[in-house]
């Protein structure tokens, strides 16, 4: 379950990468407008780091994401791997 951007290669990128290692994308969508969600790190001499997000298709998720194949996909699934930055 996710959401990319459908007009840029790092989603689709992201996406084949991961289709490709057997992984089930059919619950990934591809926002129409809004570019795929990024991080950048940048790494100080001193050793400290500062990361930038852009949010992008991240941050706009529809009002109620958990459409009927969602909540399907819950409760048949052996796993759920989150992750929240």
């Amino acid at each position: 379950i996710g959401q990319i951007g459908a007009s840029d290669s790092y989603g689709t990128d992201v996406l084949t990468h991961a289709q490709g290692c057997g992984v089930d994308t059919t619950l990934v969508a591809a926002h129409p407008t809004a570019s795929s969600g990024q991080a950048y790190i940048f790494l100080q001499e001193s050793g400290e780091n500062s990361i930038v997000i852009v949010g992008g298709s991240n941050q706009q998720w529809p009002e109620d994401p958990f459409s009927p194949e969602v909540h399907k996909a819950f409760s048949e699934g052996s796993m759920c791997l989150l992750q929240h930055e």
